[in-house]
């Protein structure tokens, strides 16, 4: 049996602009595991968990070149829809699609959930298409969640992670640009990313972002 250790992980909350968390951790043995926010920042919560995953080194030169590979290749996300019904992101092939990974248990994705909707509200007349992803989340509270921030557009249900994972999601909240080929153009992460949203979209509706990394 061996240990696994993470290093000097590091965290900076949006909800605490400036204030890190690092700490070190080790497991038994390799695999992927369950952390929450409120274990390892000192606050008293046990919301917001993330995934933590362990591997040897040679495992993770292997996944981060595959990891590199995929970002350049087209994906399609596909799953059932909060309001019932399989939805697949191939049905927008042609038009940008931008996905909000969020949660109704995750404080930054709620209060910036107005600046996204604004944004909804002036792309999807310019042919965007839209598309959130609740993830690590129940039925209930997805729509309880979709309804109070007046979300106007499909909320895809990602109850196990596996999408966001399949994203190389660690936190939330996290938006993606796909292009008209279904590649991932832009990663925005945290809350005030959000507000670059528009930016990207005009430069990639202008056809001007080719050179700009994800």
């Amino acid at each position: 049996m061996h240990s696994f250790s993470v290093p000097s992980l590091h965290f900076e909350r949006q909800a605490l602009p400036g204030r890190v968390t690092e700490f070190d951790l080790t497991v038994a043995e390799v695999g992927t595991y369950l952390g929450r926010c409120g274990t390892y920042c000192g606050l008293a919560h046990t919301e917001m968990p993330f995934l933590i995953r362990a591997m040897p080194r040679e495992a993770f030169s292997r996944w981060l070149q595959a990891t590199a590979n995929a970002a350049a290749a087209p994906i399609t996300l596909q799953g059932r829809l909060l309001t019932g019904g399989s939805w697949s992101s191939a049905t927008t092939r042609g038009k940008l699609l931008v996905v909000a990974v969020t949660a109704s248990w995750c404080g930054p994705c709620r209060s910036g959930q107005g600046t996204l909707n604004d944004v909804a509200d002036a792309y999807q007349a310019k042919g965007v298409r839209f598309l959130a992803i609740a993830t690590q989340d129940t039925k209930a509270r997805a729509l309880a969640f979709a309804r109070t921030s007046r979300i106007t557009y499909p909320v895809l249900l990602d109850p196990s992670g596996t999408i966001a994972q399949r994203l190389q999601v660690t936190a939330i909240p996290v938006t993606f640009v796909l292009d008209r080929d279904g590649r991932i153009a832009a990663r925005l992460e945290g809350q005030s990313a959000r507000r670059t949203l528009s930016a990207r979209l005009d430069a990639l509706l202008s056809g001007k972002a080719a050179n700009q990394p994800p």
